[in-house]
């Protein structure tokens, strides 16, 4: 599993002009909330996961050996780079091009959802946030972390009990 510092320096030398966090990636506020959320990944993610908004897929590169997981965002040359960085390290995984407005998903299908960096984009993110509680299993988990809607920080912990 790759480490924080080990991405971050990952994206510094190939030249993160090419990635989606290049400004990101120096500043302390993002590396805070990359840290939190990578914590409850570690502590939280179990079975089969549904990442979206992948981007480029760096946090599949967080996920516990054992899961399955779902890699879905809305730009398809940045789930072809995720296809390209992640799929070669991580076997178990689909990377679909879809929007979290309209998720071709069944009801109560996944264990863990993980949505960063897109709350934000929403039109109306509490639809979103209960469209995703739909597809969480009973004992299911979700993770959210954005920028752009309080608290402060930003990330958020949603336990389906």
């Amino acid at each position: 599993m790759i480490s924080l510092k080990e991405l971050f320096e990952h994206y510094r030398l190939e030249g993160h002009e090419k990635h989606q966090f290049k400004t990101e990636i120096m500043h302390p506020f993002h590396r805070i909330r990359y840290a939190i959320t990578r914590q409850l990944i570690h502590k939280y993610v179990k079975g089969l996961v549904l990442d979206i908004g992948c981007a480029e897929g760096w946090f599949a590169l967080w996920m516990p050996h054992g899961a399955e997981y779902v890699e879905i965002d809305i730009s398809a040359p940045k789930i072809k780079r995720a296809i390209r960085e992640v799929k070669e390290k991580i076997k178990i995984a689909e990377f679909i091009v879809c929007s979290f407005d309209n998720l071709p998903f069944r009801e109560e299908t996944f264990d863990t959802i993980i949505w960063t960096e897109g709350p934000e984009h929403a039109i109306n993110p509490e639809h979103v946030f209960r469209e995703l509680k739909g597809l969480l299993r009973d004992d299911g988990t979700i993770i959210v972390s954005t920028m752009g809607l309080p608290p402060l920080l930003g990330t958020k912990f949603y336990d389906k009990h």
